[in-house]
């Protein structure tokens, strides 16, 4: 609500808003915008089903996150692995993965770098490491014939001549150590792993009676989706977490598309045989048309796209060589860099904002958009006081236009345009829905007056306001709405301060006329003049109203941060990052309550790297811990709550004596000497010791008593080094000794073996 009692009703992006025609907006959840369009009414696959029968029988070669590639050798059952800078279809001597007991329909590598692969016995996974054992997982009535892996560690498996889905769900459980007996005083689990791995298989019913799965695809984001072949169409099915039927979609001008790929959270792509081009779609509900992005394939050797969970998606390319005739490439999936928008589209509010009073006068339109040069739109307004159906207004004199960027051809003088405002939101504190800096006349923030520019009285009123919009492009770009709000009821400077005398006089029926091209009445006309300087003041006031928002370090403006914590005794030095200054503000109370503390110095650490300790990129860590011997040596925690090398809980004190471990009866260690027996004192309380050697013990100690060290991992510039020390200065206890270090060391046992602390990966 602003300073003067007036409400907003919000459409936010564009799923709101429901197309006239499939495929010709974007309605994303963050704007509505025209839609990348294809002018092929339809692609030219290859007549012959048995051809696109036959490529559903290709098993496609997988990749993982770095490049390493596996693929099916021409035996059918030998899997093999590439590197990502070496040939993909490397001679028999590559490396060898696996050998499967029955021929392989499907293979893909898992985020877990294991490899999975599919025969007509179950589902199999292969560890690249020795760490664990190979698997084999199957289950009654299912044969998995497609599989792809998810994220977040599940494995899906589409059976296709059973129509049944599943998915490999559990915890992996590595190799157990060769004494598996434990001690007899060491605390045993009754069972290791409470959550094997086990194929989990969905229930039937989640496929309609014509739909013949034909392939399964996992979206970065987890979505999972599968192809279906219909008599009338192909569509694509999402399905949830719980296997549950999701929504459905109909793929527009192909009939046999038989390889599926995401290539973002929204978008997918499919192969078709004889087609030279990826064929692009943006996910929704219903209809689809192509996008009219560009894929183009270059010797495409017919086969489904690569496997794979992050980058860019992949297709075998021919390139034959003189030793290798049917050599094979893969090569990544492009678009050709020139769009092709949809010149002009239309859409529909798909619920009319409702006021909740009848008669409601409308008051103003404030809308956040991005208009590229050559764009613009109209939004159609008209009002009604019964929950009346856009499509039931069909008087067109009803719906009033309202422009946004040029007006169109044709566009009556009268009819109102949209003006640019010199600030991200009319609303105090809140920044511009964009995302991108403000730009006069192309992004930012819209106003307009809400009007009907062809009745004599010019005010909107009714109960529900009905929008539609008609996009403008230029085929190369679009413009876009993010979001719109539309205030009410109607706040006049002449009702609210001038005498009636200015008041309008002409009401309904009258007010109502339908008068094209003929001037408003006077008193409109002053209304509508004065809503002009109303429209600058209001966000003024609301402003001033809503001043304390300065206080508030998320949305005081960047100059005012000194002066905001003055008031709290916060001084900030001119090297601190004036990002972290707003998070330092809000975090004042607790970096007040822990001063001096070690958790203190963490947090102030955190907020002047921006997260860097949260992220484990700086440690910061009490010197005595260094005591652990065999934490440093061996790289194993001791003291946490569950270790399967030990078989239960540990907690452990031992201590880290110099870099190495020595166990020999002579060496010096810190500058002292130590025998084996007064080693040994630094694991044993009881150990008898000495005068001279209870000395030598209490001095190794107290030399590690009240030091911190910080140590920053990957490399650091000097600039960010200096900030650590400043920070640490200033929040660190003078008792207290802190020293600065980088940990660039690679891993080594012995040497730099404290994972995370000492070293890094």
């Amino acid at each position: 609500m602003d300073s003067n009692g007036q409400r907003f009703w919000l459409a936010l992006g564009g799923a709101p808003w429901v197309p006239d025609a499939p495929g010709t907006l974007e309605t994303l959840p963050r704007h509505l915008a025209l839609a990348s369009q294809t002018t092929a009414p339809a692609y030219p696959e290859d007549p012959d089903p048995a051809v696109a029968t036959a490529r559903l029988a290709l098993v496609p070669m997988a990749r993982d996150a770095y490049g390493t590639r596996a693929f099916l050798a021409a035996d059918g059952l030998t899997l093999r692995a590439t590197g990502a800078f070496s040939e993909p279809e490397a001679p028999a001597d590559s490396p060898l993965l696996a050998t499967a007991p029955a021929p392989v329909t499907d293979l893909a590598l898992g985020p877990d770098t294991h490899l999975y692969y599919a025969t007509a016995t179950a589902l199999h996974l292969r560890p690249l490491s020795d760490r664990y054992a190979p698997q084999t997982y199957a289950a009654a009535n299912f044969t998995a014939w497609r599989i792809a892996p998810a994220p977040d560690g599940t494995v899906w498996a589409l059976d296709r001549t059973r129509r049944r889905l599943a998915r490999l769900v559990g915890q992996l459980w590595p190799v157990p150590p060769e004494f598996t007996e434990p001690p007899p005083q060491a605390f045993v689990p009754a069972e290791p792993n409470p959550h094997p791995r086990r194929l989990e298989l969905i229930p039937d019913g989640w496929l309609a009676a014509d739909e013949d799965p034909v392939a399964l695809a996992v979206s970065p984001e987890g979505r999972v989706a599968v192809l279906l072949w219909t008599a009338a169409a192909p569509r694509l099915r999402l399905v949830d977490d719980s296997g549950r039927l999701g929504p459905a979609a109909t793929l527009g001008s192909v009939a046999r598309p038989h390889s599926l790929a995401w290539l973002s959270a929204e978008r997918f792509a499919v192969l078709a045989a004889g087609v030279p081009e990826a064929i692009s779609y943006t996910w929704r509900e219903g209809a689809l048309v192509p996008s009219g992005e560009i894929f183009p394939l270059r010797a495409h050797d017919g086969g489904p796209f690569l496997h794979h969970l992050s980058g860019p998606v992949e297709y075998l390319s021919l390139q034959p060589t003189s030793t290798l005739p049917g050599h094979r490439v893969p090569r990544p999936l492009v678009a050709i860099s020139q769009t092709s928008l949809a010149r002009s589209a239309g859409g529909t509010l798909a619920a009319p904002l409702d006021s909740g009073l009848a008669g409601t006068a409308w008051h103003r339109l404030y809308v956040d958009a991005r208009l590229p040069a050559g764009t613009g739109f109209t939004l159609l307004l008209a009002a009604s006081d019964t929950a009346t159906t856009p499509a039931q207004i069909t008087d067109a004199d009803d719906w009033h236009p309202h422009h946004f960027g040029p007006a169109p051809a044709g566009a009556h003088r009268a009819e109102p345009t949209a003006a640019w405002v010199r600030r991200e939101s009319e609303i105090p504190g809140q920044a511009s829905l964009t995302g991108d800096p403000i730009e006069p006349s192309r992004n930012g923030l819209f106003t307009i007056l809400i009007q009907r520019p062809n009745r004599p009285v010019r005010t909107l009123q009714g109960r529900y306001l009905h929008l539609r919009i008609q996009f403008r492009g230029n085929l190369h770009a679009t413009p876009c709405l993010h979001a719109l709000r539309a205030y009410g009821p109607r706040f006049s400077y002449q009702d609210k301060y001038l005498p009636a005398l200015y008041r309008e006089t002409l009401f309904r029926p009258g007010a109502d006329t339908v008068a094209p091209g003929q001037p408003s009445t006077r008193p409109d006309f002053l209304g509508r003049f004065l809503a002009n300087f109303e429209g600058l003041l209001t966000p003024l006031e609301d402003t001033i109203a809503q001043s304390w928002l300065v206080t508030d370090p998320d949305r005081a403006p960047a100059a005012g941060l000194d002066w905001l914590g003055s008031w709290i005794g916060v001084g900030f030095a001119p090297w601190y990052p004036a990002a972290q200054r707003r998070l330092h503000l809000k975090k004042t109370p607790e970096l007040y309550r822990r001063r001096g503390t070690l958790r203190g110095l963490r947090l102030a650490l955190d907020i002047a790297t921006g997260g860097a300790v949260r992220r484990g990129r700086i440690i910061v860590i009490e010197d005595f811990w260094f005591r652990r011997t065999l934490q440093t040596v061996l790289g194993v925690r001791l003291d946490q709550d569950h270790d399967v090398l030990f078989g239960g809980p540990v907690v452990s004190g031992n201590s880290k004596v110099g870099n190495t471990l020595f166990l020999g009866e002579e060496h010096r260690v810190f500058g002292l000497d130590f025998t084996k027996k007064k080693f040994l004192a630094l694991f044993d309380a009881d150990l008898d010791l000495g005068a001279r050697d209870q000395a030598v013990v209490d001095e190794f100690f107290a030399s590690l008593a009240h030091r911190v060290t910080i140590l920053v991992h990957e490399p650091a510039s000097r600039d960010e080094l200096a900030l650590i020390e400043r920070v640490t200065a200033l929040q660190a206890p003078a008792h207290l000794v802190v020293r600065v270090r980088t940990a660039e060391a690679d891993f080594m046992v012995g040497l730099s073996a404290l994972l995370g602390v000492d070293t890094y990966l």
